[in-house]
């Protein structure tokens, strides 16, 4: 199979199957435009509309991952390619959603929801992993980067 090498038939492989399977939070707003700071009480994430940069250009890229994903490195260049990987969700095309998705850090081992970020409260006995960084008060709840 030959390697993709264009935004439109990067696009026609966009697989958004992992989102359908996941609970979009119930006070999201329905375009992606949530850029408010608040706690996100139920769902897996919120649809949220990155803030594109205003001149992407590619400075830099792996040509072995981009081997590794079937991904030409003429992709790199394209400019529909650089707007979307960059933030202008207005670039996609097909079946890809006009916004990324975003969660918060959050920590729940097998089940049990903790809320605070504090060790202390974590019988790390029970616990067959160490829980994340996060969760012992070296971070706060920050939202992850934008996936597409």
């Amino acid at each position: 199979m030959p390697a993709t090498a264009t935004f439109p038939a990067f696009a026609a492989h966009a697989d958004y199957s992992l989102l359908q399977a996941l609970n979009r939070d119930p006070q999201a707003t329905g375009d992606g435009h949530d850029h408010r700071a608040r706690e996100v009480l139920s769902g897996h994430y919120v649809p949220v509309t990155p803030t594109p940069l205003p001149e992407p250009a590619n400075v830099a890229h792996s040509s072995s991952l981009f081997r590794e994903l079937g991904l030409s490195d003429a992709l790199a260049h394209d400019a529909s390619f650089q707007r979307w990987f960059s933030g202008d969700a207005s670039a996609a095309t097909g079946a890809m959603p006009a916004y990324g998705w975003a969660t918060g850090y959050a920590l729940s081992i097998y089940g049990t929801e903790y809320i605070r970020q504090c060790c202390q409260h974590i019988d790390l006995a029970a616990v067959p992993v160490a829980p994340p960084r996060s969760a012992c008060g070296l971070g706060r709840a920050k939202p992850r980067s934008r996936v597409f």
